[in-house]
């Protein structure tokens, strides 16, 4: 019985954290479309612009984030 109720709780625990995780995304999601909202409405043109220089601009960064996790992982595994 302690098992059964023991694997309950925490099949109880994961559902609710990813619960929390799903409200999460969501509030992020609306965040974003929010804070886009305004710049568009502002000066599409400019906001388009900037939209897509800082895409070119981040994705060789998180690129290399992806090389450089792993290496670490790499190193991390098989030290020295």
């Amino acid at each position: 019985m302690g098992k059964l109720l023991n694997s309950f709780q925490q099949e109880v625990s994961k559902v609710g954290d990813t619960f929390g995780h799903i409200a999460q995304l969501l509030a992020n999601l609306l965040q974003a479309i929010i804070f886009l909202s305004v710049p568009i409405a502002l000066n599409p043109k400019l906001t388009i612009i900037f939209l897509i220089t800082a895409g070119l601009l981040s994705a060789p960064l998180w690129l290399l984030g992806g090389i450089a996790h792993n290496l670490g992982e790499k190193t991390r595994k098989h030290p020295m």
